[in-house]
């Protein structure tokens, strides 16, 4: 248990920071103003979902020759998106 949740973790972590460092959601005009942070906020979601997808697609066909948990993928999605707003307008 400990081993999968460490893993996920780091996938997660390794997505969302690419997608922030695409979207230059760490630079000062992503906090400027509510509606610039819930608009990076938002474009930073999709990126991390691409690279989600992208991710698990590459680690089934190329690694491990297993079918994707889209069930498990969406879920994360899903929690991502409740987080990363409320996240970026509390920052």
């Amino acid at each position: 248990m400990l081993p999968t949740l460490v893993t996920r973790d780091c996938e997660v972590t390794i997505a969302w920071i690419i997608a922030a460092l695409k979207n230059k959601s760490y630079t000062y005009a992503a906090i400027d103003s509510d509606a610039s942070s819930i608009k990076c906020a938002f474009f930073t979601w999709i990126d991390y979902c691409s690279v989600r997808v992208l991710y698990c697609l590459l680690v089934s066909v190329v690694f491990t020759k297993l079918p994707v948990d889209g069930w498990e993928l969406v879920r994360q999605m899903w929690i991502t998106l409740l987080m990363l707003p409320t996240f970026r307008l509390i920052y």
